[in-house]
């Protein structure tokens, strides 16, 4: 997100603008991997099991954190001008984003297609270890996988990704064994090589005085 935002800021796009520019493609991503395991969890045998819901302490901690920081803003002039300037803004650029069909419909388009592309690179990687799955149960994998790997806060999903990935497909009937190396070459082929070439782009990109 940071990348994207310095990039926008290139272009004369206002900090909160381009803050919330990333935060919608984000949250796009979010929204088509919740509407995608919708439409396919009724169609796939998968049982996710383990998962606990946080407990009331969590909760409480949560909402309490929330309120004091709240209140600290409201209390300092600055800072309470501050953030009213920028909800302003970002309200604006908000109202502005849904006057805008053909907007909405290419960024949650654009979203809906990238987990789909997740989803046939897992289907590649998977039958390179003879485990053939379906397109609806790829989609499963990957969008389930997702989620829960999102659930633990670790740099670039390193870890919980590959382990989220495994338990979906363990739980799809896939030998654990098996599974692994599916998820971490998943992984491998997907987010641990492309900043290689990546480094080409940057170093592009900075030519160009774009970042």
């Amino acid at each position: 997100m940071a990348t994207d935002v310095q990039f926008l800021e290139n272009f004369d796009v206002k900090p909160p603008e381009a803050i919330l520019t990333a935060s919608i493609e984000e949250a796009a991503r979010g929204i088509s991997r919740i509407l995608l395991l919708l439409l396919v969890l009724p169609f796939v045998d998968i049982k996710l099991e383990g998962l606990s819901a946080p407990s009331m302490r969590t909760v409480l901690l949560a909402i309490g954190g929330v309120v004091v920081a709240a209140g600290l803003v409201s209390f300092i002039p600055r800072a309470r001008q501050k953030v009213m300037d920028i909800a302003a803004r970002i309200w604006k650029s908000l109202v502005v984003l849904g006057g805008q069909q053909k907007r909405q419909i290419g960024i949650l388009g654009g979203a809906l297609a990238t987990e789909l592309v997740y989803a046939l690179a897992l289907g590649c990687f998977a039958q390179a270890y003879d485990i053939g799955l379906s397109p609806i149960e790829l989609v499963a994998v990957n969008t389930a996988g997702s989620m829960l790997a999102s659930v633990v806060p670790s740099p670039g999903g390193i870890g919980s990704a590959e382990a989220a990935l495994t338990g979906v497909l363990v739980a799809l009937g896939v030998p654990a064994e098996t599974a692994f190396p599916i998820a971490l070459t998943q992984r491998l082929g997907t987010q641990y090589l492309p900043p290689l070439w990546g480094l080409l782009c940057l170093h592009w990109l900075r030519g160009k005085s774009y970042l």
